[in-house]
């Protein structure tokens, strides 16, 4: 997919992580796994997911990442990216960090910005339970925000990726609150 920073990482294998890193790699996106539990990574693993066995691992493949974590655990995630960052700064382009905490918004990521990371909200507006067969994704709706560093032409990538590699594309997007419809 043409424009799309890949490797992505999903940080987080549960009922959302999961799905969503399926349909990327589906879409035929680089995709690299990491839960801090074991049964999620076996989990994703069985399906065919590549799961990183650290976080570092992950971090270090990608230039997108996307923290499928529950709402309470999102602040510890992001201390946990940002001390691995701090210890290995991401090189290249700055590294698009997303949440698809369905409370927050990204100021749970803000301590991420000096690292630099482009921060950012994806979700999903759809039910995902934790053992039946997921979301019909290509009808649902999804919620994405950004802070004004999150730049137009990375809006565009974020959402060909939440398209999982559909034709259509966004061009010279200023917004940074958008309601888009996955079709």
């Amino acid at each position: 997919m043409q424009g799309v920073p890949t490797p992505l990482a999903v940080i987080g294998l549960g009922s959302v992580g999961r799905r969503l890193a399926q349909r990327w790699q589906h879409a035929g996106l680089a995709v690299h796994g990491y839960s801090r539990t074991s049964f999620s990574r076996e989990r994703a693993a069985a399906l065919g997911l590549c799961v990183e066995p650290e976080l570092a691992g992950a971090l270090a493949r990608a230039s997108t990442l996307v923290l499928c974590v529950n709402d309470t655990e999102l602040s510890k995630v992001a201390a946990e990216i940002a001390s691995a960052l701090a210890a290995k700064p991401h090189e290249g382009e700055p590294l698009v960090c997303l949440h698809t905490s369905g409370a927050g918004d990204h100021g749970a990521l803000e301590l991420l910005v000096p690292l630099r990371c482009e921060i950012g909200m994806l979700h999903p507006l759809a039910a995902f339970e934790p053992d039946g067969p997921g979301p019909r994704l290509e009808d649902a709706w999804c919620a994405v925000a950004g802070t004004a560093k999150l730049r137009s032409n990375r809006i565009a990538v974020i959402l060909e990726i939440i398209l999982g590699g559909s034709e259509k594309r966004v061009v010279n997007c200023v917004i940074f609150n958008l309601l888009v419809r996955i079709n």
